[in-house]
């Protein structure tokens, strides 16, 4: 379906408060109003929604994240069982060929989403300028990268695993492999 970027701060944190600092950084966040994403029994916490277009599909953070098949490393054993299973040569061939476009294509894109990544790393500093601006002012701040979709978006995002570092451990490469409905915590 579709990615959204979630900010977590400790209450009382208000959404003005968040927003004075995102402007600054050229973002902006909304109060969520999902009660799948923000647990009613989590009096401690508030999520903010990043707020700039209608999903974040396409950012930046996670990008390195994304896997391809670009290869098969039993290759030569299903060939194996293709002939057993009577396949001719020439049928074994245009599967091959067909395994290979498959396999060149993910190439292509994973190189593309690399580049992608290099190419956009203008957000990944916006986001560590916002993290380090944020932790001036509230003791720690959470960044989830969420996956919606039908089957997990019953799952509360407050429930979900936490990740807790040091803004000192902060690199652009953290914020280009997060995993996605993962809670990174910065303190």
């Amino acid at each position: 379906m579709c990615y959204y970027i979630y900010a977590l701060f400790p209450k009382p944190v208000t959404i003005q408060s968040v927003n004075t600092i995102a402007r600054q950084n050229g973002l902006a966040f909304e109060e969520v109003m999902n009660v799948y994403v923000q647990a009613p029994e989590s009096p401690r916490e508030i999520f903010f929604l990043k707020s700039c277009k209608p999903c974040d599909c396409g950012t930046s953070l996670g990008s390195l994240n994304k896997t391809f098949v670009t290869d098969d490393p039993d290759l030569v054993r299903k060939v194996q069982k293709l002939r057993l299973k009577g396949w001719s040569e020439t049928k074994i061939n245009r599967w091959l060929d067909t395994k290979e476009i498959y396999f060149e294509k993910n190439r292509k894109l994973a190189d593309a989403y690399h580049e992608y990544a290099v190419e956009h790393s203008g957000e990944i500093d916006t986001y560590i300028r916002f993290l380090g601006a944020c932790l001036t002012t509230t003791p720690y701040i959470g960044l989830v990268l969420h996956w919606h979709s039908r089957g997990n978006s019953l799952t509360h995002i407050a429930d979900r695993a936490r990740l807790m570092m040091s803004i000192k451990e902060l690199t652009p490469e953290v914020l280009l492999a997060m995993q996605t409905n993962t809670i990174y915590q910065f303190e």
